[in-house]
């Protein structure tokens, strides 16, 4: 089979394919859990009527939706860097052999715990999460890059090893609640001898790693986990209510101009000095 859409609307969805498979809206109110030989990828008519599943926002548009959860078993890829498979639900496990691509809960942000993320052989992963997400187990990715964007906290647990670059950020945009975008590492996290180790804090955040009880709110070198580049996003006080409220000072006259991303000295020295000699030697 090529195409798959269906529902189970009081139950689990489980479905093994020989070969590729292409998702054209597929929704369980419990596990939908999806295995293919080949490729998983979502169809461009990907999408199903609203069928009273209980995960947060619309199945229109999704891939594929659990209410409980969802997992995901490629003997190639699941999706593609151009276009990542669109799933819906509070609990990912996704393993593959050729790549990863998800664009988590785009269409109703969710806190995802996400208990397997790994892919063993070559490509990368690639995973945009929407509403924070726990990683609770190692993500693994001997053969390329490893780059998770959550749009809320992030939480990786017990660390991340990647043959080429790490890349990890916080973006949460809520304007209400509690602070987003704290960054919280935990465990070991291991890149190639060339490749770099990235992370990009949102607003408000804080860089909290674990091991070494740091909580960083500007870069740091060395440091614990050999990061290569840090970035620390300029915080509005006025972009959360809570904060706003609190403050009897703030006026019109604060310049929204400081929601602008800044880097403050986020490259380690070392690789600077590096690139200094290298220079040098082109000039003789």
């Amino acid at each position: 089979m090529r195409f798959l859409q269906g529902s189970a609307s009081n139950g689990n969805f489980t479905f093994n394919n020989s070969g590729n498979l292409e998702l054209a809206g597929v929704s369980a109110s419990r596990l939908a859990s999806i295995s293919a030989t080949g490729n998983i990828t979502g169809s461009n008519s990907a999408g199903l009527p609203l069928a009273g599943i209980s995960t947060s926002g619309s199945p229109l548009g999704n891939a594929v939706q659990g209410g409980t959860g969802v997992t995901l078993n490629a003997g190639g890829a699941i999706g593609s860097t151009p276009a990542p498979l669109a799933v819906a639900t509070p609990a990912l496990a996704a393993s593959a052999a050729y790549g990863i691509a998800i664009d988590l809960n785009a269409l109703g942000p969710t806190p995802v715990t996400v208990n397997t993320l790994q892919n063993t052989t070559t490509g990368d992963i690639l995973l945009n999460a929407n509403g924070g997400t726990t990683i609770a187990s190692l993500v693994s990715n001997p053969g390329g890059n490893v780059t998770i964007n959550s749009f809320g906290p992030l939480d990786v647990q017990q660390g991340i090893t990647a043959g080429s670059s790490i890349f990890l950020s916080t973006g949460g945009l809520f304007r209400d609640g509690t602070l987003p975008n704290d960054m919280t590492l935990n465990g070991q996290f291991t890149y190639g001898t060339s490749g770099r180790f990235e992370v990009t804090i949102g607003s408000f955040g804080t860089l909290h790693l674990v091991a070494s009880g740091l909580g960083l709110t500007a870069p740091l070198f060395p440091n614990p986990l050999n990061i290569t580049k840090f970035t620390f996003v300029a915080s509005d006080p006025l972009a959360n209510s809570i904060l706003a409220a609190a403050s009897n000072t703030a006026t019109a006259s604060v310049n929204r101009a400081s929601n602008s991303p800044v880097t403050l000295d986020t490259v380690d020295p070392r690789a600077k000095r590096a690139d200094d000699k290298k220079v040098a030697a082109v000039c003789r």
